[in-house]
């Protein structure tokens, strides 16, 4: 796929996950968040990458709250591996991805208190 630019004022936002400073003249340094996210200080605010990339280039009709890594990679921020979705979808998608994983002994505290396990997750898709 070739790479989009799109204008935003005083930068350009490349559609491969790239943000070029006019102002600056050289493409911005990218950060790492502790939970793995790649941010850009934007206007003087931390911005999460992906966040931007599919602000500025998914239509988002529905108005989705939440954006998903489609190849479950944080740090890959191209365009055609985000997409804009619900809090239900997001963590179906997690779960489809093994993001999520409940440990036997998580399961078991849960049982030891009285938490039906099979009922909860048959709940979540």
């Amino acid at each position: 796929m070739a790479v989009e630019i799109k204008d935003i004022g005083t930068h350009l936002v490349y559609s491969d996950g790239r943000i070029y400073s006019k102002r600056l003249k050289r493409f911005l340094k990218l950060s790492i968040t502790s939970r793995g996210y790649v941010c850009v200080s934007y206007n003087g605010k931390d911005v999460k990458l992906h966040r931007m990339i599919a602000s500025v280039f998914i239509p988002n009709p529905e108005n989705k709250p939440f954006i998903n890594h489609r190849n479950a990679i944080k740090t890959d921020n191209r365009v055609e591996n985000l997409e804009w979705c619900t809090p239900k979808e997001n963590s179906q998608h997690a779960s489809r991805m093994g993001l999520i994983k409940h440990s036997e002994t998580y399961l078991e505290d849960r049982r030891q208190k009285g938490f039906n396990v099979i009922q909860a997750m048959g709940n979540i898709s």
